[in-house]
């Protein structure tokens, strides 16, 4: 499904609800990436309900870009303080999640080129070999 709208400007709040949904059902480490303030702002609430409120979330990983860190860590840190005190003790976390915020690795990591006798494997594969007599019947 394409976005008409960015995800900061869209006027429809079902995305923003499914991603709220979502955050509450993952548990243990989560990665957030974005390249820089505007991006996690976007995700302000779900980053919000990750860390104030979902009690399975064990620690946050903030990716970013190595020139924006610090902003990242600046907008991270205040909006920690406002939940901090706007988050409902009964329903929100006793503590805020463990976060940590590191910069995208610089280069992606690349899948190793499969091998000639993986794809002679597959050729070679009886249920392949059935499909192309069947195939050749036509």
């Amino acid at each position: 499904m394409d976005e008409i709208y960015s995800s900061a400007n869209n006027p429809s709040p079902l995305f923003d609800i499914m991603q709220q949904v979502f955050a509450m059902q993952l548990q243990g480490t989560v990665t957030v990436w974005g390249e820089d303030r505007s991006e996690m702002s976007s995700l302000r609430n779900t980053i919000k309900v990750l860390m104030a409120y979902n009690s399975k979330i064990t620690k946050v990983t903030f990716y970013t870009s190595p020139s924006n860190i610090d902003n990242v860590r600046e907008w991270l840190e205040r909006n920690i303080l406002q939940w901090t005190a706007t988050v409902c003790p009964e329903q929100g976390r006793d503590y805020i999640a463990e976060y940590e915020i590191t910069e995208m690795p610089s280069l992606p990591q690349k899948r190793s080129v499969a091998t000639e006798t993986d794809h002679e494997d597959f050729v070679d594969n009886p249920f392949r070999r059935y499909e192309m007599e069947w195939m050749s019947k036509l």
